[in-house]
């Protein structure tokens, strides 16, 4: 028996023909990848006529070249246009998300916040916008707002198990620098707290 990984097969490739594909500057299909974040990737020179691989995790695109197998392709197969924007839209919609099993209830939850996601993520935005006017409203101090970040993140379980309140107070005496970068453009300490990690990388 093998002791290949055969899971580890493929990519995130698809290998589209179409005839539609025209490889012009007003090629509609190479458009709509471009506003959908795709960037071209040259490789060699691409001589498939109406042949394109679409890697959708990369997001970068290429031509196909005759007789060259350039990528792994999903299914192994070519697929059309439209058949990919299917594909596509699937996976866009979970963009973003952490990879994980749900249960049905789960999923059912999923579907119904993707579905209000923008108007949700609006809500959202009105709150966080309304709650930074009240703080900065009062006009905080930056040491005032060094208390409170230090606050936010001995809120946080993470941080409240592995760091001690000096050890806290070091790390935004340490990165002073971009924590008053954050008061100047009035970041919400919890907002700054959540991006903590970002900040000590």
């Amino acid at each position: 028996m093998s002791n290949e990984r055969r899971l580890k097969e493929g990519t995130s490739a698809f290998y589209i023909y179409d005839e539609k594909i025209t490889f012009s500057s007003e090629d509609p299909f190479i458009k709509w990848l471009r506003e959908e974040g795709f960037e071209y990737e040259s490789f060699g020179h691409g001589n498939g006529p109406h042949a394109l691989y679409v890697n959708i995790n990369s997001k970068v695109y290429t031509r196909g070249m005759a007789g060259v197998g350039l990528a792994s392709v999903v299914g192994n197969h070519a697929i059309h246009i439209d058949e990919f924007k299917q594909i596509y839209f699937i996976f866009k919609k979970y963009e973003g998300l952490a990879m994980g099993y749900y249960s049905w209830e789960q999923q059912r939850k999923l579907d119904e916040y993707l579905k209000n996601k923008d108007a949700i993520e609006a809500e959202n935005k009105s709150k966080r916008e309304e709650r930074d006017a009240a703080y900065f409203g009062a006009d905080p101090s930056f040491e005032e707002y060094c208390k409170d970040l230090k606050t936010a993140l001995l809120d946080d379980s993470w941080y409240k198990e592995h760091y001690t309140e000096e050890e806290i107070e070091s790390e935004i005496e340490y990165f002073e620098k971009d924590v008053r970068h954050s008061f100047e453009r009035e970041e919400h300490p919890n907002s700054v707290a959540a991006k903590w990690w970002i900040i000590t990388f």
